[in-house]
């Protein structure tokens, strides 16, 4: 959570907005996790358990290996800052699967942990990612 607040007064200090959103939806993606964990209200079904954890490791997959690509192929001195045209992995379909990939985990994780606390954090943590991708173009 340290990481997270260095990044978001990074964020508010640069003025940039999407900066912003994807903290604030990775944020809530992971409290809304953790916390599901700590309830521990997610044992009822344990097919939509399985399913929706699968989901949100497939989601994570997404994002860490298209983080990846962009540090190898990016070539800039920061990761977001690459200097050539990306088009391998996931990026050859979309314009940001790194927030598609967060996005699916998010709903991995309502399917998985349907608490009153993933129903109200992961659609919140959605709208950041979309609007973290309307920013940023």
């Amino acid at each position: 959570m340290i990481y997270f607040m260095r990044w978001l007064i990074w964020a508010i200090k640069a003025k940039s907005k999407y900066e912003v959103a994807m903290c604030l939806a990775m944020t809530l993606y992971f409290t809304s996790f953790l916390l599901s964990f700590y309830f521990k209200q997610f044992y009822d079904n344990i097919l939509l358990f399985v399913s929706g954890m699968i989901l949100c490791g497939f989601g994570i997959f997404i994002f860490m290996s298209q983080l990846i690509i962009m540090k190898k192929l990016g070539q800039g001195e920061h990761w977001e800052d690459t200097k050539v045209l990306i088009i391998k992995g996931w990026f050859k379909y979309m314009r940001h699967p790194m927030y598609f990939g967060l996005a699916i985990a998010n709903i991995g994780i309502i399917l998985g942990m349907p608490t009153l606390l993933t129903l109200i954090l992961t659609p919140i943590s959605i709208l950041f990612c979309l609007l973290s991708s309307i920013w940023e173009d």
